[in-house]
């Protein structure tokens, strides 16, 4: 999960990890089900939430009015 609260992509994951894309995504699906999330996005938004060492800051997470305007490089998953 905090692979993808940092921005991680599937990819970059497998390469780190040594597993292949369809392990990643069927840990990705297992997550969000046991969370009871169906979206990465939300996600996220609940382990920042959540997380007492983790913060939620605007300038890393910009609200949806702000993506629009900026380039943010999301984890494509």
């Amino acid at each position: 999960m905090l692979a993808i609260t940092n921005g991680m992509t599937a990819k970059e994951y497998c390469a780190m990890h040594g597993i292949s894309i369809n392990t990643a995504y069927s840990q990705i699906k297992d997550i969000l089900a046991k969370t009871g999330t169906r979206r990465q996005a939300e996600l996220v938004k609940l382990v920042l939430e959540h997380s007492p060492g983790l913060e939620r800051r605007k300038n890393i997470i910009p609200v949806a009015s702000e993506r629009r305007t900026h380039s943010l490089r999301l984890p494509v998953i």
